[in-house]
């Protein structure tokens, strides 16, 4: 297997023309015969970190997520797909790592601790303290079109939702991966609800 040809492109706002996104480096890698993935080397860029840093709970608690996007019905690869959902289980913390759940029998039993991740403690710079962090891991977001506003169809991971939801999703108003509301999932009380142990969180 080759590196792929760069075909990601965005509309010029001016005239409408399609352009190019590749930038220099990424035409550095693509070129470098080092990296090739023939080599065992795949490099992808992450299209958007999402970070609320003032939540319902203040600033002590923050939320995170990757998305990547794909316009005009496209899809990952299947090695993008791998990669990310192998990234997803690593910095997903909010929940028990479901994918490894799923797989628990390929795993020795004394490794059953890694299944189980609590909320992680981070030092933010800006704030100049230690924060908790609550991080969903990848998400795919796919448009028919080249975004929101000219799409028929919008999915998130798959799941089909509408621009309105897009917006819930992305300011952290409603849990990325089961469609309910934050603030009563993960607030701070000690009657907090129970999280399933089971989730699709897949790419």
């Amino acid at each position: 297997m080759t590196t792929r040809q760069f075909n990601t492109q965005y509309q010029c706002s001016n005239c409408g023309c399609m352009t190019s996104a590749e930038t220099s480096f990424g035409r550095w890698i693509r070129d470098n015969k080092h990296l090739d993935s023939a080599n065992g080397i795949i490099v992808y860029d992450i299209d958007y970190i999402v970070h609320r840093y003032k939540s319902y709970y203040g600033r002590h608690k923050q939320l995170m997520m990757f998305v990547e996007v794909k316009t005009r019905n496209s899809d990952m690869t299947d090695e993008q797909r791998d990669s990310l959902y192998m990234a997803s289980q690593v910095t997903q913390n909010r929940t028990i790592n479901s994918a490894l759940m799923d797989n628990r029998d390929k795993w020795n039993a004394n490794d059953f601790h890694a299944y189980s991740k609590g909320e992680t403690k981070v030092y933010s710079l800006y704030a100049k303290r230690i924060v908790t962090l609550l991080h969903f891991g990848f998400f795919k977001l796919r448009f028919s079109g080249l975004g929101p506003i000219d799409s028929e169809f919008i999915a998130w991971n798959d799941k089909p939702i509408d621009a309105e939801m897009l917006t819930k999703i992305l300011s952290f108003d409603v849990d990325p991966v089961r469609f309910e509301s934050i603030s009563e999932l993960y607030r701070d009380h000690h009657k907090t609800r129970q999280q399933p142990l089971f989730e699709n969180n897949g790419l």
